[in-house]
């Protein structure tokens, strides 16, 4: 599955496949992965993902794509630094390596089945 194909079936309320980040509960995980596709969205519409050279370049990356979606979801949520660039970074593995492998590269524990809530 591609990384559009994964964004079409999220955007369906299908059930796809993640890498668990939080391990602090549904409603926390919930958000980093609801994140998680709206970074890859974000990224795919930017398509400059390669500039990201370190942690703090990346950080103002997320900041600098994210749509109003995101940030306004962000906001109403309470959303912390950690589930920010957590999504992030799965995100960002999405787009380096591909939907497939970057599910691949995660440990086989950490592989969540998730569904976009209505």
């Amino acid at each position: 599955m591609t990384n559009e194909e994964v964004l079409k079936e999220w955007d369906a309320g299908n059930p796809v496949k993640s890498v668990e980040m939080g391990g602090l509960g549904e409603d926390y995980e919930y958000v980093i992965q609801f994140m998680t596709f709206e970074f890859l969205r974000c990224m795919l519409e930017n398509d400059n993902y390669d500039r990201v050279e370190n942690d703090i370049m990346f950080s103002e990356y997320l900041d600098s794509i994210a749509n109003e979606t995101l940030k306004n979801y962000a906001i109403e949520e309470g959303v912390s630094s950690h589930q920010w660039n957590a999504a992030g970074y799965i995100a960002g593995m999405f787009i380096k390596l591909g939907y497939e492998k970057a599910l691949e590269k995660a440990p086989e524990d950490r592989i969540i089945t998730i569904a976009r809530r209505k």
